[in-house]
């Protein structure tokens, strides 16, 4: 009732709780408003009219859900309050709770009688955590689908009528008064309850959320199950796109970190970021970027904010929405079952490739040797190394192949005092060891049971044992000024000897040895030797190197073993113990990772050299690096790092045979090993650079760090030792005396020798062998074609057996050619030749000599060629002896696999020549002879196989001929492609265009620079290969100066010849050295004089030519344009014959000056004009003999056909002069000369490499 209280006076009047009539209630309060003076406020029709419609709000229906019975009571208070009526919170609370359905009625008494005060959100918040339980219980009964909560598409949250303090009320954005009926605690409800999910073992589930600002209300949206896993929504209440499946992203980056807002108030984390492909059906995206990973998302989302915020527009009609941009489609969508699906796929497969940053755990990972992830761990808690850099460890292919193994025993662990006072030792190896690069095959591990501090000596054999271990125990005594007390080992014959047993005794080192096949008891050392080659296998198979590098990994992974966490130590670090400091890290790197070492090679040349990563060297403070290109190990400080990239990556880059140019160490013969080159035996850099690291893993060594001192002071005792008078050569012992290199016994090289006379070919030698052979298709293929050759060329016909005739035998020769680079491919091919060997002289032939072109001649056009910039060609006839006409009436048996008719006895009469016979060379050449007459070309008189025509104003054609191969050269290209149609038009040509190799000769050309190079290195690296030499060590000069050969006396002294291929290398080198190697000359002139009983001496000058030929393997004849054509040929060619002797040099100058004469005429018969030639010589009488006829008793006897050079001399042909002998180069031709000379002769023959 109101009454005439004072105005402060309180009028009670009832609330309106809906169940009484709302205009009598209204009556009221405008009789209070009146009181206190308010007049007039609510008299229009609109507020009678509004709350007449809304005076009577019972109970929300069933239909609808707690958060539309909201919105509906909320639109009621806000009429309210546009008509200044103000509804306290506690009485909207209070109606929004009475009007709930009858399924809340539990959550009504709870809050009514369970509280003294109520507000609008905590029955809000009540009403949705009750909502949510009835839903989980009605879904698990009905087995139905899940709810994908998402918010409100395009709604702002709703805002309340304006409070006292004209704020509106927004809905609340954060959790903090939510209860849980679980635990009773506020800011979560009992479904994320943490102590009910541990409780009960619930494990957490994904929902699809939106990123926003503030909480919004959401709406339930049914999916169904693996089908919605693929498809894409379009949602406009999404911030970003996202997706749960992992297999999807193109690109990922894990570092990228976002919390996701779900609809329902929880929150969950995007575990990363990145690309997605898809394929849109008519749609023009084609990658789907910047997408989040959230793992136990229910649906995969599009954002349609990205899309606006990137520029594509939207419109919508008909159940479909589509983007656009620059007026294109990009993407569309269809709508089904309420949601807008994407119309298109993601695109998996190939084409995907998942690929995650740069992960630094993996990368310390393989840094340290595989080293377990609870050792990493250990190692960042220390502080070693940065905590952010060390996280999970994925899966590591490499560990589980380097360290699958047998269940290990139990070990038993005893208690050490001190440093030394107990050790372990072993042997590792066997002599079925690969050979590492210095030809080890065992290592001696010792460790310290105190500190599990490793030491690996590589051992040879193992009666190395011993030496090497009392240079340990003097080595480590001195470092930490104690004694090794106990020594325990196995009984292995290297350890249990008496040499060994007296000096333990002699020292005081108490022996432990295990029982009789229980190595268990050695556990330390057996167990430290299966860690390291577990480190070793895991080392090479990462790299990619292969086993003879094992002593390099194994070196690494025990230098990586004293510096990781030992759990028989308590997880200390057995170098931080053996120092007492700690070791440092930083400048640890990635064993077989690219490395760049820096050289100075010259102002133009390249600074640094590729190499591969082998390990830390012991004493030196830089990096073991093996060069690639120059095949050698170097120690320097001057490296760059690509620790993303090692050997194995390299050789998937290339093909197989530059592989294995760049690294032959990997490939090691099994049958013969030549250990001559010593793991000591390579050089040190100290040089200071920075350090720098990209973003691509590249990495330049800091060597001034203070960490990185460490390779130089780890052996430093920590106790201190005085100094003071100590003196270096006072206490030194007296070295024990080790002859030179070249003067060691190379009996073990020989002995590799021995059985490598012929070289492995896969090529067969009969016609059964090819038959059986893999490739017996291209065999036959070769056959073929050589049978369809001789069929079109009419080369014999096919007959009855004659009886009175001998019929001459047949067989088939194959070989493999490997072809021309960029001209001819590998092909197999196969010939019919015919025994010849059968035939009688007079009967079955007359004449059989047929010339070929001299090496010299050949020389002499590349000279030619380069001074006058001639085209160059290359021709082969195929099957040239078959052009031949036969004189004498020949037969011969039909191949096998190709006799026309089995069941006849036929036989093949020959009418031209063919493979084989005596006299097919000598018919093929005179068939040749009388075409290049025909066509008006001349015959030199001087080499009958160098044609020349002249086809202009001083202008030539050069055509050179070498049984079945031809070099034309020519001013112009158009001569020479008129005279390769009418060799083809006459025979069956090939044409292999520009000259790149003849006679097994390399021709290389740079008509820019005006250069061409004579090669034959891939003919010595076979030869060197054939021999077994490809392991030996380099030389500097062809013949030692220490060789003093000489004829063997004694058949005892003499090289089984059957055993030992003297004769067969001397010849394989003696066709390089008349090819292009003039600087073997004197070498090969030497040994060659004792083929017919060579000795021990004369096989050991042979292998020293041949390791010097390794060295040089790579050296060209390099042709340069010169002013004078003519003196530079002689200089050089003659420069070969001339001698020293006193007494026979006038005759050397004799048989030089026939040289320059031979040549000459050649020159003359080329067309060019030569003029005088210029003669070189040393000796000052030679020279007056062959200028004036002086009589001398000691020139008496020098035959007169000598002195024709008087002649030749005054008619003004050829020129003699003095040279020093200091500077004369043709001494390399005669003598074994120093090193120096010997190089600045090969520079004035222009051999270079």
């Amino acid at each position: 009732m109101v009454g005439k209280d004072p105005p402060n006076s309180r009028i009670d009047v009832d609330k309106f709780d809906g169940n009484i009539d709302f205009s009598l209630w209204k009556i009221r309060i405008l009789s209070h408003l009146r009181v206190i003076g308010l007049k007039d406020i609510l008299t229009d029709d609109k507020l009678e009219k509004t709350v007449s419609n809304h005076s009577s709000y019972q109970s929300s229906p069933e239909s609808k859900n707690v958060d539309e019975n909201v919105d509906d009571f909320l639109k009621i208070v806000a009429e309210l309050s546009s008509l200044n009526v103000e509804v306290s919170d506690e009485v909207q609370a209070i109606l929004l709770l009475t009007s709930l359905t009858p399924s809340f009625d539990q959550l009504k008494h709870t809050l009514k009688y369970g509280r003294e005060s109520l507000s609008l959100e905590e029955v809000v918040s009540a009403a949705r955590s009750r909502e949510r339980e009835l839903s989980e219980d009605h879904r698990s009964d009905k087995n139905q689908a899940a709810s994908l909560y998402t918010g409100e598409r395009g709604r702002q949250p709703y805002k309340g009528v304006k409070g006292k303090n004209d704020r509106s009320r927004s809905r609340s954005s954060s959790n903090t008064r939510l209860t849980c009926w679980f635990c009773k605690k506020e800011g979560h409800i009992k479904k994320d309850c943490y102590a009910r999910k541990k409780k009960y073992g619930i494990e957490p589930q994904g929902e699809a959320g939106v990123i926003t600002e503030k909480l919004v209300y959401t709406e339930a949206l049914s999916v169904n199950g693996q089908e919605s896993k693929e498809q894409w929504v379009i949602d406009s209440g999404c911030t970003y796109h996202m997706t749960s499946r992992r297999d999807w992203f193109s690109d990922f980056n894990e570092n990228t970190s976002t919390t996701i807002l779900l609809g329902d108030d929880h929150t969950v984390e995007a575990k990363g970021s990145g690309s997605i492909k898809m394929k849109t059906n008519g749609g023009s995206i084609k990658v789907l970027r910047n997408v989040r990973y959230v793992p136990n998302l229910r649906r995969n989302l599009i954002s349609t904010g990205t899309l606006d915020s990137l520029g594509y527009t939207h419109e919508g009609g008909d159940g479909v929405v589509k983007f656009y941009k620059n007026n294109k489609l990009a993407l569309r969508g269809i709508l089904q079952n309420g949601l807008y699906i994407l119309d298109g796929r993601t695109v998996l497969g190939e084409s995907c490739n998942v690929e995650s940053s740069i992960d630094k755990t993996s990368l310390w990972h393989s840094r340290l040797g595989h080293l377990s992830i609870n050792n990493m761990k250990t190692l960042s808690g220390k502080g070693l190394i940065e905590k952010k850099d060390i996280k999970d460890l994925a899966f590591c292919e490499h560990c589980v192949m380097g360290k699958s193994k047998k269940l290990s025993f139990n070990v038993g662990k005893h208690i050490t005092e001190d440093i030394l006072s107990y050790v372990h030792a072993d042997l590792w190896g066997s002599p079925n060891v690969t050979p590492s690069l210095s030809g080890k095959q065992y290592f001696l591990s010792i460790i310290d049971d105190k500190t599990r501090k490793v030491w690996l000596m590589f051992l040879r054999t193992k009666d190395e044992t011993f030496e090497n271990f009392c240079e340990w125990k003097v080595l480590v005594e001195n470092q930490v000024n104690k004694k090794v007390k106990v020594l325990r080992t196995d009984n292995g014959l290297e350890f249990c000897n008496s040499r060994f047993n007296d000096y333990c005794k002699k020292f005081g080192i108490e022996r432990h040895r295990t029982c009789t096949y229980t190595p268990q008891q050695n556990g330390v050392a057996e167990r430290m030797n299966r860690t390291i080659m577990e480190k070793v296998r895991c080392l090479l198979d990462e790299s990619g190197l292969g086993e003879p590098f094992w002593a390099e990994a194994a070196a690494t992974a025990a230098y990586l073993v004293n510096r990781s966490p030992c759990s028989a130590i308590d997880h200390n670090v057995p170098e931080q113990l053996w120092l007492t400091r700690k070791p440092g890290y930083n400048h640890l790197r990635r064993f077989g990772s690219v490395a760049y070492v820096h050289q100075d090679q010259g102002k133009l040349k390249p600074r640094a050299l590729k190499g591969v990563f082998l390990g830390y060297p012991p004493g030196t403070k830089g990096y073991k690096i093996w060069l690639l290109n120059e095949e050698k190990c170097v120690i320097s400080r001057n490296v760059v790092f690509h620790e993303n990239v090692v050997f194995k990556d390299l050789k998937s880059e290339e093909n197989q045979a530059s592989a294995s140019k760049a690294l032959p160490a990997p490939t090691v013969s099994t049958e013969t090993f030549i250990r001559i080159e010593d793991e000591d035996d390579v050089g040190a850099q100290n040089e200071h650079v920075t350090e720098s690291v990209d973003a691509g893993g590249e990495t330049q060594e800091n060597a001034s760090s203070s960490e990185s001192d460490e390779a130089e002071t780890e052996d430093v005792s920590a106790d201190a030792v005085d100094l003071t008078n100590y003196q270096l050569a006072r206490d030194r012992g007296r070295r024990q005396p080790k002859p030179p290199a070249k003067f060691s016994d190379y009996s073990e090289v020989a002995f590799a020798l021995l059985t490598a006379e012929f070289v492995t070919s896969e090529e067969p030698s009969c016609y059964h062998e090819a038959r059986r052979s893999k490739d017996w298709v291209k065999w036959n293929g070769g056959m073929t074609e050589e049978m369809e050759s001789l069929w079109k060329n009419g080369t014999w016909i096919i007959v009855d057996r004659p009886k009175d005739k001998k019929v001459i035998g047949s067989r088939w020769l194959y070989r493999l050619k490997s072809g021309i680079p960029g001209v001819e491919s590998e092909r197999h091919k196969a010939r019919v030749v015919a025994r010849g060997f059968t035939q009688k002289e007079g009967i079955d032939y007359q004449e059989v000599f047929a010339p070929v072109v001299k090496h010299l001649s050949i020389r002499i056009l590349m000279s030619l060629v380069v001074k006058e910039d001639l085209e160059l060609e290359q021709m082969d006839v195929k099957t040239a002896f078959l052009h031949g006409e036969l004189e004498e009436e020949l037969y011969m048996e039909q191949p096998e696999g190709f006799v026309v008719d089995p069941k006849k006895d036929q036989v093949c009469l020959l009418k031209k020549s063919l493979y084989g016979l005596k006299q097919a060379p000598r018919q093929w050449n005179k068939k040749f002879n009388a075409f290049m007459m025909s066509q008006k070309f001349t015959r030199s008189g001087h080499d009958p196989c160098v044609y020349v025509k002249e086809v202009g104003d001083e202008e030539f054609i050069y055509l050179l001929l070498y049984v079945d191969d031809m070099l034309l050269a020519a001013k112009s290209i158009t001569e020479v492609n008129k005279l390769k149609a009418e060799l083809s038009r006459e025979f069956e040509m090939k044409d292999l265009g520009a000259a790149s190799r003849i006679l097994g000769i390399d021709i290389t050309r740079n008509r820019k620079e005006g250069t061409l190079c004579l090669s034959q290195s891939g003919y010595l690296k076979k030869v060197i290969q054939r021999f077994n030499m490809g392991e030996a060590k380099v030389v500097s000069t062809p013949i030692g100066a220490h060789f003093k050969l000489y004829s063997v006396q004694d058949d005892s002294e003499c090289v089984d010849t059957e055993l030992v291929p003297y004769n067969s290398a001397v010849g394989s080198i003696m066709y390089a050295m008349i090819g292009t190697r003039p600087d073997i000359a004197y070498a090969i002139g030497l040994v060659s004089r004792f083929m017919s009983k060579p000795g021990d001496i004369h096989w050991e000058a042979v292998k020293w030519l041949l390791r010097y030929l390794k060295g040089s393997v790579g050296m060209n004849l390099v042709y340069t344009k010169g002013k004078d054509f003519s003196v530079q040929v002689l200089v050089t060619q003659i420069m070969q014959e001339i001698l020293t002797e006193e007494e026979a040099e006038f005759v050397a100058l004799t048989e030089a000056v026939k040289e320059a004469m031979w040549i000459r005429g050649l020159l003359d018969d080329m067309g060019l004009k030569p003029a005088k030639a210029l003669i070189w010589c040393d000796s000052e009488s030679a020279i007056c003999l062959s200028k004036n006829n002086t009589f001398h008793e000691r020139t008496k006897h020098v035959a007169t056909k000598f002195n024709f050079i008087r002649d030749v001399i005054e008619e003004g042909e050829v020129a003699v002069s003095k040279i020093h002998t200091s500077k004369n180069p043709a001494d390399m031709l005669t003598k074994s000369i120093p090193v120096r000379k010997f190089e600045e002769a090969l520079d004035f023959l222009r051999l270079l490499k």
